[in-house]
């Protein structure tokens, strides 16, 4: 089975995430990320092998995508440090994916994108990380945000989520669009998966410390 291209990018993703387990004092979202990254590479290939099998795979990243953005929500749960804010994001966490599915059986159907749900989900995500963003500049003590993981696991899920937004939201209304515009929207999508493994493999290589040789420390 061919891979799709950005999961080229996830296997090392997943491979660095792994050396946070090996850091002293990583913080809980960044051990769970690489558990949901090797989640989200699973249903990644489950999912090909669906489509190619049954033709579409549509009911299964249904139930998949609210697991996901309420992963992501716990995630920036633990990053933000407002307790109104975290008291909120508790609730949300049983809120979302009740609304989710609520719309899967009542409102949307099974057989199609859920992008009431994800419109939903987005918002709240993109909140968040701006909420961080916000408490991050307020902090009244120096950060040095080329070490800190949150920074960039931050940034990956704005990037991702803003940029996807127009499409993952609208997708029921493009069936009929024309195959270039497909393909186009295809190959950026793919390309907003591949930046967003990029930032957060940097979020797990920030805090490494690199050795220095012993010719750099005699010269």
């Amino acid at each position: 089975m061919d891979l799709l291209p950005y999961l080229y990018f996830l296997i090392p993703c997943i491979l660095i995430g792994i050396s946070v387990y090996f850091q002293k004092g990583s913080p809980l979202f960044l051990k769970l990320l690489p558990v949901l990254l090797i989640i989200n590479f699973v249903v990644e290939i489950i999912g090909q092998w669906v489509a190619r099998k049954y033709g579409t795979n549509t009911t299964m990243f249904n139930f998949y995508m609210p697991f996901l953005v309420t992963a992501h929500m716990f995630l920036l749960r633990e990053m933000v440090v407002g307790k109104m804010v975290r008291k909120i994001v508790l609730n949300l966490l049983w809120l979302y994916p009740l609304i989710c599915l609520v719309n899967i059986f009542f409102i949307q159907g099974l057989n199609d994108w859920q992008s009431y749900s994800y419109l939903i989900g987005n918002l709240i995500v993109v909140g968040l990380t701006v909420y961080y963003f916000f408490e991050l500049f307020k902090r009244p003590t120096f950060i040095n945000l080329m070490k800190a993981p949150a920074f960039w696991i931050c940034s990956a899920l704005l990037f991702y989520y803003t940029c996807s937004f127009p499409f993952l939201s609208l997708v029921n209304l493009l069936g009929d669009a024309p195959l270039i515009i497909l393909n186009n929207l295809s190959v950026f999508l793919t390309l907003l998966n591949i930046m967003q493994y990029i930032l957060f493999s940097i979020a797990f290589l920030c805090r490494v410390r690199f050795r220095k040789s012993q010719s750099a420390k005699i010269a």
